[in-house]
């Protein structure tokens, strides 16, 4: 009769440990890390001295090959860990939980991999959509014959303005995108109309954004000097720094737009909406606001002398430390309107609303 001593328990657990140590050896080989014994056998003991770890990897040899095609193409987000590696570096307490969360980290994972990479891809085709419409519009330019602006370039005219109004109203291209396209159109002067001050002309610019949607569209610094751009959306837009004099802004939306520092000199942007826009500093001399819808916007420390306001709604806007000398107000709505230390010295004030307007140090001379 054989007779087999039973295994003390320091053996089961010695036998144990060797078990896990070597498939961690194994582990490390097929996925290619560095490593060495006496780590394994250092990682082994935390195992099998817990009893969630030992769980967790009784489970974790199926799902070795499963992160070797999974994790590898995006180890920025998992650092190269093992399926273990992740629960290991949780407390104790939350070890429970990190094996039921394996599945959703490196789901979680391949999904921030494909976004990346469907981002970039993004990105990619929309440099590269702006890049061949400044191509194709060099071309024209360069191979044109005689004056684009003449009559006989009408049809080309055409073509211009349909591509570029397409292009601006593709909702794939951002407003980024956009806000380059229109700096360079801008800067080409291909945007530009008749001269406020030329009341005989009746110029046309040679690419027309007439009633364009170009909400949230960044043009900052821009250069759009004397261009046409009667009802266009600049809602949301960023034009801090933007050169928009002598433009026409006829009928224009620039709701919540940032105009801040701004030079809108001598343009006309009359029976337009600035409601809650930002034109604090900005160059507002001999501006047309006239019917205007100007409803808490900010007006601070704005040049705004000899501007023209005449019915304009103004309502709960704020003019601190503004300068409206020789402004027209005529008919103007100033109710809760704040002039606090603003000077409008001449200014005209016929007939306007100003119930609860508050003029606090503000300097009237002449009114």
């Amino acid at each position: 009769m054989n007779f087999t001593p039973k295994k003390s328990r320091w053996e089961k657990q010695h036998q144990h440990i060797q078990r896990v140590a070597y498939e961690l050896y194994q582990n490390r080989i097929l996925l290619g890390r560095k490593g060495n014994e006496h780590a394994d056998w250092v990682t082994a003991q935390r195992i099998v001295q817990s009893p969630w770890k030992t769980l967790l990897f009784a489970s974790n040899r199926p799902l070795i090959k499963l992160e070797k095609q999974l994790a590898e193409p995006f180890s920025n987000y998992l650092k190269r860990w093992s399926v273990f590696d992740i629960v290991d570096r949780l407390s104790p307490a939350l070890e429970a939980i990190g094996v039921l969360l394996i599945p959703l980290v490196l789901y979680l994972a391949s999904q921030a991999y494909e976004n990346q990479r469907e981002a970039q891809e993004n990105e990619r085709l929309q440099q590269e959509t702006v890049q061949n419409y400044f191509g194709q519009l060099s071309e024209i330019l360069l191979n044109v014959n005689g004056d684009l602006s003449s009559e006989e370039n009408q049809r080309i005219w055409g073509v211009l303005t349909a591509s570029t109004t397409t292009l601006l109203q593709d909702p794939n291209l951002d407003e980024h995108r956009k806000g380059q396209i229109l700096a360079f159109l801008g800067h080409m002067g291909l945007l530009e109309g008749s001269a406020p001050t030329d009341l005989n002309s009746n110029k046309q610019p040679i690419i027309s954004l007439n009633g364009a949607q170009l909400e949230g569209v960044n043009l900052a610094f821009a250069q759009l000097r004397g261009a046409y751009l009667k009802g266009v959306s600049f809602k949301e837009a960023n034009l801090r720094y933007a050169d928009l004099s002598w433009s026409d802004l006829h009928r224009a939306d620039f709701r919540q737009a940032d105009l801040s520092e701004a030079n809108l000199r001598s343009a006309k942007p009359f029976q337009s909406n600035f409601d809650n826009a930002n034109l604090s500093k900005a160059q507002l001399f001999g501006v047309l606001f006239s019917g205007s819808e100007l409803r808490f916007a900010r007006f601070d420390n704005a040049d705004l002398r000899l501007a023209f306001l005449t019915g304009a709604d103004l309502r709960n806007s704020t003019f601190i430390e503004a300068n409206l000398s020789q402004a027209s107000v005529t008919h103007a709505d100033l109710r809760n309107t704040n002039f606090h230390r603003a000077t409008l010295n001449e200014a005209v004030l016929e007939e306007a609303k100003l119930y609860r307007a508050d003029f606090r140090q503000a300097r009237l001379n002449n009114v």
